[in-house]
């Protein structure tokens, strides 16, 4: 269900998601990193949307969106970002994150219990699979 949209303004939405993700996320890391951590992470937003339980949420209702595959991308972002010390561009990582959230608050339909899902998702696939920087101090 990651790659079937709710209707072109979602895939729109989406798509300009990823486009604002930085060049070096996958250039960087690496194209098969990236890869794996976006399907990996359609599969952890949908085990949040099934188990996480947020309220008003049928967990046995389909799922539409590339969300949890993005979301995912910010959490190996957020851990490589971690390993190399670069702590105050993380706080720019906040902003977006926080318009996906209130999105899912406000407008219905959107589920935040996916983008929980493929955040940390992400998150862990970092830690496990990442690159092994140290941090820099210069």
């Amino acid at each position: 269900s990651g790659f079937l949209h709710g209707g072109i303004v979602h895939l729109l939405l989406n798509i300009d998601a990823l486009r604002r993700q930085p060049a070096w996320l996958e250039t960087g890391l690496g194209g098969g990193l990236y890869l794996t951590t976006f399907l990996l992470g359609l599969i952890a937003g949908n085990l949040g949307h099934v188990h996480l339980g947020f309220e008003g949420v049928d967990a046995s209702s389909v799922v539409l969106g590339a969300s949890g595959g993005i979301c995912a991308l910010y959490g190996l972002m957020f851990v490589s970002l971690s390993k190399m010390g670069y702590d105050r561009t993380i706080s720019r990582m906040i902003r977006p994150l926080a318009l996906m959230g209130l999105y899912g608050i406000f407008v219905e339909n959107v589920n935040n219990a996916v983008h929980v899902g493929g955040l940390l998702g992400g998150a862990v696939l970092g830690i496990l699979c990442g690159p092994n920087y140290g941090k820099s101090y210069a």
